[in-house]
């Protein structure tokens, strides 16, 4: 990795948020591995935790979250 990607990587929230069906298909064809919470809250513990993980691990993973799991794919 590059020194200007890593910088990229590091600028910014270390997760963010998909709103819609169609973040969660532009996530998923652009990340080579895609973390995602599905969290209850903003406010909850959970959320911190995974914050603080993405936080330490965003240079290598991408994190994503969302308290709206509707929209994301099934496991049949």
């Amino acid at each position: 990795m590059g020194i200007v990607s890593y910088l990229k990587k590091q600028v910014g929230p270390p997760s963010s948020e998909i709103l819609t069906a169609e973040e969660r298909q532009k996530a998923v064809e652009e990340a080579d591995f895609l973390v995602v919470g599905i969290l209850k809250s903003y406010d909850s513990e959970e959320y911190k935790t995974f914050i603080s993980v993405a936080s330490e691990l965003r240079s290598d993973f991408v994190f994503k979250h969302t308290v709206d799991g509707s929209f994301l794919p099934k496991k049949d």
